[in-house]
């Protein structure tokens, strides 16, 4: 990995800047991609804000990722991850999943300038896959934190890109984003994985609590519901079941 710095002038206008770089090819074999995809790119981007959202805009420090690249992500359990940034203007920070981009300059040797936006975006493998659901449907972001949070989908490599919107006075003024490809590895923790919410479907009042690990170090698994003062039952199993008369608040 490198780091390279440099400074430049620009004039202020209205709509303000884009930055962009881009590799000519992703590794190969992204689950997350469509099958058979091949010369794959990438382009990497920056905003620098314009006077026309704010009219101090073009006076910005960019928000920048702080979040560590290094985590363990197991396949098929619960995990989190931070894509979470800082800013220091102490702009408001709105995060989401957001399309992951394609070179523009194809297949070849050392990669060139880009295109002028719109860029292209990766062929994703619909609909399981896609820019809103990059690790499938069990996986979201917080809007607010910039964390990752869900059950992670079977082994591979799959490509997923974070906007961060800046926003002064109520307005977005300039959006990044982070694009990195995460390893999700065969591996195993001695951990619940409980789906973020669970539905009761008109007048039912029985609700199944199912754990979605698979992990072999769960020699005996237990189930417990509780409500805001005291647990109103446990079960030798995994999947305990119950009949609601109450508000419940369910822990693992």
């Amino acid at each position: 990995m490198a780091y390279y710095t440099f400074q430049i002038s620009v004039p202020e206008n209205m709509h303000g800047y884009v930055l962009s770089s881009q590799v000519n090819f992703r590794i190969a074999g992204i689950n997350n991609l469509s099958p058979g995809y091949n010369n794959v790119g990438a382009i990497y981007t920056a905003e620098i804000p314009g006077n026309g959202a704010a009219v101090d805009g073009m006076h910005n420090t960019s928000a920048k990722f702080t979040g560590s690249d290094l985590v363990t992500v197991c396949a098929n359990n619960e995990f989190s991850y931070s894509f979470a940034a800082q800013d220091d203007d102490a702009d408001e920070l709105r995060y989401s999943f957001c399309t992951a981009y394609a070179s523009t300059s194809g297949a070849g040797g050392n990669a060139s300038p880009t295109a002028p936006p719109p860029f292209p975006q990766v062929p994703y493998d619909y609909p399981t896959y896609n820019e809103s659901e990059p690790l499938g449907q069990f996986v979201t972001v917080d809007p607010l934190s910039g964390l990752i949070t869900g059950i992670a989908p079977q082994e591979g490599i799959y490509v997923v890109t974070v906007c961060v919107q800046e926003l002064r006075n109520g307005n977005v003024i300039a959006t990044q984003r982070k694009d990195i490809q995460i390893f999700i590895a065969n591996c195993t923790i001695a951990s619940a994985s409980l789906l973020p919410e669970y539905y009761l479907c008109k007048n039912s009042q029985t609700i199944t609590i199912s754990n979605q690990s698979n992990s072999p170090l769960m020699l005996h698994p237990t189930g417990s519901l509780q409500t805001l003062q005291t647990a109103c039952c446990t079960a030798q199993r995994a999947q305990p079941l119950h009949t609601l008369f109450q508000r419940l608040v369910f822990t693992k």
